[in-house]
């Protein structure tokens, strides 16, 4: 090692050893464990990636204070004997590097602060608080999720090449869909991977993940309920009421409802992941970001989040993952994507489904609820899929019928999407004046629209059926009645039918 490069070294463990925070350092805990205890290293290791990242990614004007933070908070754990001095030393000096400092200029940072003297006891007492070892660097794939029966087993290097006999060979079998089954047997959700629902408040997509959750009760499999909005009795109320008998509950059916960071809890955690499940729920993607210090537009805390919590459930439980979140308000800008970082839809390695309701949910109600598949990375979905609507770039791949019109019971019925392919007309003129009157009528009841606009009731009819089908209008039951709503403007803009011929030429034959 040449002379410079000692010079930095010990500069850095000079930095560890300060006994006093630098200027704008959050104050900050360590855990209470004794040195050597595995559980300290862990938390100890994981804060070291984490400051590592962030220094690294710190640009000019930042990225020495940062570095004087991390060697300061690094320095409580090697002072509290839960992490080797060289260990820091080395990953410290490679992310400063990587930020864009010289060798000289580090010496110089975490020197200018350091001080001689007393370094954190070697026993410490404290609480753990979030900014210890944020969740997102957690890596259960060694430390965390290992049990006793691992113990003497290699540690798998993710940086050796992966055998790739099967795929060559023909034995390789892709994904299939096997879970949320419609009912000419397509499946919607592969096992293993992460998907996501989202749509706007209320638009039913917890009822989507709850009645997956009850038809894999039903059927034997085990269920992972991670919820951060609703309750326990919401959620066991509607498995109840869609029939799940309470032993399959009682037995099979795993809730939590977490209120720190999984790191926090890590050893509760890794016995989650040491389990089996068919079907696993992350019920409010937000605050579960929120829990884990990650901010919902920040695509580099996404990616670590969803590789800690998500991608771990599914990776080593077996389970087809769904993330329930929301959309933007603004439908022009909402797109194909939930709130927030678009990291949320690149992470997906399953499919994502927008969540839509055609007709509402509600207690005595018949609830339509539309699934548009807005990716599907494996790819053997969208085949059985619907319509492209190029306004967000989905297709329907299901409705959801929900009727909850008899006291205490809910049936589902889960309908393909219906195929247009040329088998009859798509009057689109009748289509814009009929959303024209909508948008000039809310409330409007089909007897109001079929008197209002001319043309033969068939055909209007078949007009209101296609804005429904393609979302432009709703329709919902008030008291006695049935009314329809408009969501967003229907204009023909040259559209044709299906059969080649304009609409006039429908009503004129008509």
């Amino acid at each position: 090692m040449s002379e410079q490069h000692e010079m930095v070294r010990r500069a850095i463990a000079a930095g560890l050893r300060q006994a006093t925070p630098p200027p704008n350092a959050r104050t900050f805990n360590v855990p209470a464990v004794r040195p050597g205890d595995p559980q300290g290293l862990r938390y100890a290791r994981a804060a070291l990636r984490s400051e590592c990242d962030e220094l690294a990614a710190t640009g000019q004007g930042g990225r020495n204070e940062k570095l004087n933070t991390a060697a300061w908070k690094m320095g409580r754990y090697v002072g509290a004997g839960l992490i080797d001095e060289p260990e820091v030393i080395d990953a410290l000096w490679s992310a400063a590097r990587t930020a864009g400092l010289g060798d000289t200029e580090i010496a110089r940072t975490v020197t200018r602060a350091a001080h001689d003297g007393t370094t954190t006891p070697k026993e410490v007492h404290l609480e753990p608080v979030d900014d210890i070892a944020p969740a997102y660097v957690l890596e259960p794939s060694t430390d965390v999720a290992a049990g006793p029966d691992d113990a003497e087993q290699p540690e798998r290097r993710t940086w050796a090449p992966i055998d790739l006999g099967p795929v060559l060979d023909g034995t390789y079998q892709p994904p299939e869909a096997g879970l949320l089954v419609r009912d000419d047997s397509h499946g919607l959700l592969y096992p293993a991977h992460i998907h996501w629902f989202h749509g706007e408040s209320e638009s039913g997509k917890s009822w989507v993940a709850q009645i997956t959750a009850a038809r894999t009760l039903v059927d034997g499999g085990r269920v992972l309920y991670i919820d951060h909005e609703s309750s326990a009795s919401e959620v066991v109320g509607r498995l109840l009421s869609l029939g799940v008998p309470a032993t399959a509950i009682r037995d099979r059916f795993d809730y939590v409802q977490p209120e720190v960071a999984a790191l926090r809890e890590a050893e509760t955690y890794a016995e989650l992941l040491s389990r089996s499940y068919e079907f696993a729920v992350v019920d409010g993607v937000t605050e579960a970001l929120v829990l884990n210090m990650a901010k919902s537009v920040d695509n580099d805390e996404i990616a670590a989040w969803m590789r800690v919590v998500p991608r771990a459930i599914a990776r080593y439980t077996g389970a087809a993952v769904v993330c329930i979140d929301h959309v933007a308000k603004g439908e022009e800008s909402r797109g194909r994507f939930a709130i927030g970082g678009q990291h949320k839809m690149a992470g997906v390695d399953g499919a994502a489904y927008v969540v839509e309701p055609a007709e509402p949910l509600g207690k005595g109600m018949r609830g339509v609820l539309v699934l548009r598949i807005a990716k599907d990375r494996p790819g053997a979905i969208r085949p059985h899929c619907g319509k492209w609507r190029k306004s967000d770039r989905t297709q329907e791949a299901a409705r959801v019928i929900v009727d909850s019109t008899r006291a205490g019971q809910t049936l589902v019925t889960i309908e393909p999407p219906e195929q247009d392919n040329g088998g009859g007309f798509k009057p689109t003129a009748l289509m814009e004046r009929v959303s024209r009157f909508i948008e000039d009528h809310p409330m409007a009841s089909q007897r109001m629209i079929l008197t209002a606009v001319t043309g033969k009731d068939e055909y209007v009819k078949a007009a209101i059926e296609h804005l429904i089908y393609d979302g432009y209008v709703t329709r919902s039951t008030v008291g006695s009645a049935t009314v329809h709503q408009s969501v967003k403007p229907y204009r023909e803009r040259g559209d044709t039918d299906f059969d080649g011929d304009s609409d006039d030429d429908h009503e004129k034959a008509g």
